[in-house]
């Protein structure tokens, strides 16, 4: 009887990622209590905050995955040794591998995710681990040479092993249909099967929960950095300003702040633009994916481009205006019948229609906030991806 199961693609500062680890890690230990729940993360591992947590981090240092799969210390350093050590210790007493990588296998994001992506499906297959790839988004694959031989190469290799592959989105099932796997299945993003979550199974202590009063008539404008990494012909501060703008004319009450770290600064500069209006309000805090979500409950409509604060806002009915740069923002709109809502950033947007959109959300969003709930009545009848192990 082996002792651990071992998640990767988790973190804690990017909330998506955090409510993804805190959902399977609250289940997990619902459902094999004696188990060591042991999250690999390099970021988690080496921060000041992860004593808070009732399950144990393991760096995921690449250079110790390939000594560890070649069992021959390639990289000579102290400290990789080290890591590598201890790492076959763990894999050798591990029972399986769940894997909630949001969006990793790709070439939008360089070499280094989808490398590292592949390696753990490499190491796990190394070490007879049985793996669950829980929902998540794949491709495309136009890498330049040599990767697009070496990525496709190891894909096809490492991605037959795990016993079923959850792809979030139809775009990414295809992509991955053309390596002939027989473990693809379609579902919705694994936040979607939340349950209350027992917060003794996630914290050594539970902190005290953080509300917030809201005014009504409000709008939350949740940004992402990688609206500026993946923009090439939109000036993004000019479409915040008319957004806001556009919501000040409505007589709203404007709510900036992050669903994830990296975004403080840009929640910032948008705010930065209205530095002298009492309506628009920049919250700082840096929230649990749990306060996230019942603070994403108080508004009327968000404007969002953090995929999971979609999500969340979703759960609560609540519609998005979508500024997304991938094809998984357009396939969850669809799902939930608001397509209409949706803009890709990497195309030339015409800012009287943002406009027009916009305050048809406006005037209608009490509307849409029944068709979301509707659908989401109908997603909780899938399949619980729970099941499937074991």
């Amino acid at each position: 009887m082996k002792n651990n199961i071992i998640i990767t693609g988790g973190g804690t500062f990017n909330k998506g990622a955090q409510a993804m680890t805190f959902l399977v890690v609250d289940r997990l230990k619902k459902m094999f209590p004696n188990k060591n729940i042991v999250l690999f993360s390099q970021k988690e591992y080496y921060a000041t905050n992860k004593d808070l947590y009732n399950f144990i981090f393991f760096p995921n240092d690449l250079k110790a995955y390939i000594n560890a799969y070649s069992r021959v210390n390639i990289f000579k350093d102290k400290k990789t040794k080290n890591i590598k050590n201890s790492l076959i210790n763990i894999l050798e007493d591990t029972a399986f591998n769940i894997d909630i990588s949001g969006f990793k296998l790709s070439s939008q994001f360089g070499i280094f995710s989808p490398l590292s992506f592949l390696l753990e499906r490499a190491l796990m297959k190394r070490y007879k681990i049985p793996q669950y790839i829980f929902p998540q988004s794949f491709g495309p694959f136009d890498f330049s040479f040599p990767w697009s031989v070496i990525i496709k190469s190891m894909t096809r290799k490492y991605l037959k092993y795990p016993k079923i592959i959850y792809c979030r989105e139809e775009k990414g099932y295809q992509y991955l249909s053309e390596f002939k796997l027989k473990n693809l299945k379609l579902s919705i993003d694994s936040v979607f099967y939340s349950k209350e979550l027992d917060l003794e199974n996630i914290f050594k202590k539970i902190p005290e929960k953080r509300t917030f009063e809201i005014s009504n008539n409000s709008v939350a404008i949740i940004p992402n950095e990688n609206v500026l990494i993946h923009n090439k012909v939109n000036n993004i501060p000019l479409i915040y300003r008319d957004i806001i703008d556009e919501l000040l004319s409505f007589n709203k009450k404007i709510y900036v702040f992050r669903h994830s770290s990296e975004d403080l600064d840009f929640c910032k500069d948008i705010k930065n633009q209205f530095s002298d209006n009492q309506n628009v309000i920049l919250l700082e805090d840096d929230l649990f994916c749990f306060e996230l979500l019942d603070l994403l409950s108080k508004f009327d409509y968000v404007i969002a481009s953090r995929y999971h604060s979609i999500v969340h806002s979703y759960l609560n009915g609540v519609p998005a205006l979508l500024l997304g740069w991938s094809f998984k923002y357009e396939e969850l709109a669809k799902k939930f019948d608001q397509s209409s809502y949706f803009f890709d950033i990497r195309n030339k947007l015409s800012l009287d229609m943002l406009k027009s959109t916009l305050k048809n959300l406006n005037n209608n969003y009490i509307i849409e906030k029944e068709k979301i709930t509707s659908k989401l009545e109908e997603i909780r009848q899938y399949e619980d991806i729970f099941l499937t192990i074991f």
